[in-house]
This record gives C-alpha cells, structure tokens and sequence, in this order.
C-alpha cells in the first residue's frame, strides 16, 4: 500500500500541476477576458437580514451586495470615482472581492441602493470605453513593433547576407 501511495503521491504531482497551471493560467487570462469580453459588473443579490453588520458610525449599518463577478482594480478605481462625485462624504461604498458593501443608515438605504445602480452602470460604461481605447492602443502598438521587427529583420539579413562568400 505504501508503495502505491509513493507512486500516487509521485503521479499526483503532474496531476496537481495542471490544476495548478490551469488556475494559474486562468488569473492571467481573467484582465484579458475582462478586456475582449468584459461582462458589466451588477448587483446579483441584495443583502440578507443576517448579513447586515454595524457600520463604523453611530446608526449607520453595513450592507454587503452580491456582485456578478469581481471586478478588476481599474474598474474599482471608476466606481469609486463615480460613487464620490454623487454621494455625500459619510455614505460609503467599498468592494471586496465580488462584494460591494453600503455602509449607510437604515432610511437612507433605498435611495442609495438606487443611486449605486446609477453608478455601476456609469462605471462599467466608462470602462467598457477605456477598454475599447486600450485595446485600440495595443492594436496599433503591435503592428508598429511588427512593421519595426520586419525592418530590423530587413537590415539583419541584409548585413547576413553581405557577409556570405561570394559565389561565382
């Protein structure tokens, strides 16, 4: 038994790399996924009864919102941005992971949750279009660096070629 528990231990390594490899792989495909097929971040679920906590100011709450993914920092650092512009300064509003949590009064809750659907629809707007730009951006920088590569490919075989003995 031991035997088949070296071998299975030996054999699960290659097993636990492709695992591994395939979360690994996936983290840095996530921003490109987010990029080419960027999904808008919404609220999935509103908060529970058992999930709301006292916020850190006396009779505000904190309400934690299901988000459909978590978004990626550049989206954040737009939501945030949006959020500020049109709520008053002791309103917060932070992510983490696919949570997004409102920390608020209990009264002021309704017209907040409204206003934070303006402002997920305002953020994923403006990143959608900043992902567009970028992606436009590195489109144009790839075919510069082609065009540049083919030149420099040009003038290397050029030099090669001068070098080779001359035949008759």
């Amino acid at each position: 038994m031991s035997e088949d528990v070296e071998h299975g231990s030996h054999q699960s390594t290659p097993v636990a790399r492709p695992q591994g490899g395939g979360i690994r792989e996936s983290e840095p495909k996530e921003p490109k996924l987010m990029s080419a097929d960027f999904q808008d971040i919404t609220v999935v679920a509103n908060p529970e009864q058992s999930q709301v906590r006292d916020g850190s100011r006396s009779r505000a709450k904190k309400f934690p919102f299901r988000l459909s993914a978590a978004p990626a920092p550049e989206w954040v650092a737009t939501f945030n941005r949006e959020w500020s512009t049109r709520s008053a300064p002791n309103r917060a509003a932070s992510i983490h992971g696919d949570v997004l949590i409102l920390e608020c009064a209990i009264e002021e809750l309704p017209l907040l949750a409204e206003n934070l659907e303006d402002d997920l629809t305002a953020a994923n707007q403006q990143y959608r279009e900043r992902l567009l730009r970028q992606g436009v951006h590195d489109r144009q920088a790839t075919q510069e660096g082609q065009e540049r590569e083919r030149t420099d490919d040009h003038a290397a075989i050029d030099e090669a070629l001068g070098k080779l003995k001359k035949r008759h």
